[in-house]
């Protein structure tokens, strides 16, 4: 999965659409039509997830780059501002990340070779679980409720 492009353009309540171009993420205005950047990550975006949120005002959006010691950022689509970085288990790149249904927990898949997953407080930085996945690739990773993550791709669907 390393270089593939996963989850990478989202849309927001407002209706922004949001996309990773190299390192930056665009925020382009549909109405307005204009973009704006959020410029946080140093390498190749290639994920991108939205916190559920009832609110249209404050959207964040959990962002991940590939690369040795990849970033994972959560940041504020109004503001442009980082909410917090996590760095961990993957070293080789992260291919998905998603939000829990309460958006406290955020879990990561590495673009490593058992594509190892991590599930984190975020706004804590706080590790809460770790374990290798799969040697076949993974195509989607998904909270199937607060406690339970699921990925699915070739000869697999694991929760």
């Amino acid at each position: 999965n390393v270089g593939a492009a996963r989850q990478s353009v989202q849309y927001t309540k407002s209706g922004d659409i949001i996309y990773p171009a190299g390192q930056f993420i665009v925020v382009y205005n549909i109405e307005e039509r204009t973009q704006s950047y959020y410029h946080g990550h140093t390498d190749r975006v290639v994920c991108l997830a939205i916190m559920p949120d009832k609110s249209k005002i404050h959207t964040l959006v959990a962002s991940a780059q590939e690369g040795r010691r990849p970033k994972i950022h959560v940041w504020s689509v109004v503001k442009k501002t980082t909410e917090a970085g996590l760095r961990g288990i993957c070293e080789a790149g992260v291919s998905h990340v998603a939000f829990s249904p309460s958006g406290e927990l955020l879990a990561a898949l590495g673009s490593d070779k058992l594509h190892s997953l991590a599930i984190y407080k975020w706004r804590s930085g706080e590790l809460l679980f770790s374990a290798r996945n799969t040697t076949q690739p993974v195509h989607a990773m998904s909270f199937l409720g607060e406690g339970t993550v699921g990925t699915c791709g070739k000869d697999h669907v694991y929760f």
